[in-house]
């Protein structure tokens, strides 16, 4: 936030520290909450940040210190689904990137919670998404499958990137290699070899 260090805590509990280190606000999600994913911030220029967060429930929070904590519940969401937030879209606020076995889904955060878009796989996907810089606001998402090496690329509206899925190990790069260049893909194989595709 402006002023403040945020943490978050496994329980549900957001933590606002002050310049000196001490904790001058304090904002706790009601009942047994337990989280398991890192918070996202939505920036907000005339007003404070607010903090979001999804608990192992499913269940989706946003925090501020004028007005607490709110949330609403998200269907179908397993215990061990992992959320990421990152300005995917070409929204102002970032979109909250849902990673749950083998179904991604993309939401977007700016007042509630809504769908924008989902994509399922026959495997489970790799523990994190790859993030691409796109311009100077958004990135690009990347997607891999370590147990048919398939890696994937998506457009800001959610569809599959023409080329892509690629067999590849699931670590990768999209995106310039200087300045001036076109796009490349950087990734490997089980070869050991590093292989550039131009794009």
């Amino acid at each position: 936030s402006k002023e403040y260090i945020v943490v978050g805590s496994t329980s549900g509990k957001v933590y606002y520290f002050n310049s000196d280190g001490q904790i001058a606000h304090e904002v706790a999600a009601p009942g047994n909450a337990v989280f398991r994913s890192a918070l996202g911030r939505i920036p907000n220029a005339n007003t404070e940040d607010i903090f979001v967060a999804t608990d192992t429930a499913g269940t989706y929070y946003r925090y501020s210190l004028a007005h607490g904590v709110s949330s609403t519940s998200l269907s179908g969401l397993s215990k061990n689904h992992r959320t990421y937030f990152a300005n995917i879209s070409a929204s102002d606020t970032p979109d909250m990137i849902v990673l749950d076995a083998n179904k991604l889904s993309i939401y977007q955060t700016t007042d509630s919670t809504s769908l924008l878009y989902t994509q399922g796989f026959t495997k489970d996907m790799y523990s994190t998404p790859l993030l691409f810089p796109n311009s100077r606001s958004t990135v690009q998402l990347g997607i891999s499958i370590p147990s048919n090496n398939l890696i994937y690329l998506f457009s800001e509206n959610g569809t599959i990137v023409d080329g892509f899925p690629v067999e590849a190990l699931p670590l990768f790069y999209y995106g310039q290699i200087n300045y001036n260049s076109d796009n490349y893909l950087l990734s490997t194989k089980r070869d050991h070899k590093l292989y550039a595709f131009k794009h």
